[in-house]
């Protein structure tokens, strides 16, 4: 036998037994996925440092926490009644220290928008501060006067675009979208925004949607508790808002003339700031009122004989601080 044949014979009586025939194949159990951690969504919060809002803070902390985080800010105008702002600060100690103090930072620049400075009950501005950088002050000098020739300056800026920005600056640093909480009750369900709106923007209106309130749920529920806003209706919001009645002018004028330094103040410094040319001085007040209008008003006109109807026109009604201006997708 050749070599050759002798070789051949070797390969074919050789058993090549391979490593794996006799290991059993392992039954492939997929691993099951971690557990994903759902993270509660985060409710934006503005409240405007009035018993409604607070309220319905109140309610939200106590009764949704294990529901929604929130974020919970009040913008200051700088013309906050004082009471008001002792209030904002109690409620605060109240909720933990959580409330997020805002302020408007008006950009004089043409085309660039408020932003906001971030200040505390100790460093906000208070009413009788007229400066430069007072945020009401700031806003006029761009905007000029609001009033009714300027219905939506001071709301839009001071309240809606400061918080607007703030909450802009919060989601780029989480990468959350938040829903906007407004604390519009049930009994005055006509100034909400229109569904679809509220879908497009992420409104809620939990005094609505949570829990059904009206305004005497709202009061009763202050009168029972440790502290209140120490405040006549007539005073709230904005001391000198020009949306409210004559009636609560001229009262507020006879008791406090003090309070309109302020408005006397813009009234002289910036009449046509902002103005198209040709267009008369602003005002503050209805019917073209002045300052010195409603001082020879409240000189002349007895309380009693203003109609209490008027009140029906305060300013509560209509300032707004999540409007489509304001509001962003």
């Amino acid at each position: 036998m050749s070599s050759k044949e002798e070789k051949e014979t070797m390969i074919e009586r050789t058993v090549v037994v391979s490593p794996l025939k006799h290991v059993k194949p392992k039954k492939y159990r997929p691993k099951k996925p971690p557990a994903i951690k759902v993270e509660k969504e985060t409710i934006f919060i503005s409240f405007s440092g009035g018993r409604t809002s607070a309220y319905m803070v109140d309610r939200l902390i106590k009764e949704y926490s294990d529901r929604y985080n929130f974020v919970i800010t009040f913008a200051n105008t700088g013309q906050e009644h004082d009471e008001t702002i002792e209030f904002v600060n109690k409620c605060d100690k109240r909720w933990g220290g959580v409330v997020v103090w805002l302020e408007a930072v008006v950009n004089p620049e043409k085309g660039k928008g408020t932003r906001y400075r971030v200040v505390t009950y100790e460093t906000c501005t208070r009413r009788d501060q007229i400066t430069p950088d007072a945020p009401f002050v700031q806003v006029i000098a761009k905007y000029g006067i609001p009033g009714p020739a300027a219905p939506q300056i001071c709301t839009r800026e001071l309240k809606g675009a400061v918080m607007g920005s703030y909450r802009r600056d919060m989601e780029k640093k989480t990468g959350e979208k938040y829903w906007n909480a407004i604390g519009i009750r049930a009994d005055e369900d006509d100034r909400c925004l229109p569904l679809e709106k509220r879908k497009k923007f992420r409104v809620i209106y939990p005094l609505i949607d949570f829990f059904s309130t009206t305004k005497p749920v709202v009061l009763d529920y202050w009168e029972n508790q440790e502290f209140d806003l120490n405040l006549e209706e007539h005073l709230g919001n904005c001391v000198t808002c020009w949306k409210k009645s004559k009636r609560k002018h001229l009262m507020i004028m006879t008791e406090h003339p003090e309070y309109y330094d302020f408005n006397r103040v813009m009234e002289k410094e910036h009449p046509h700031t902002n103005n198209q040319p040709g267009y008369p001085e602003r005002r503050f007040f209805r019917e073209n009122r002045t300052v010195e209008d409603l001082e020879r008003m409240a000189k002349l006109i007895p309380i009693k004989n203003i109609p209490v109807d008027e009140d029906l026109d305060g300013c509560s009604e209509s300032c707004e601080a999540a409007t489509e201006d304001t509001l962003f997708e």
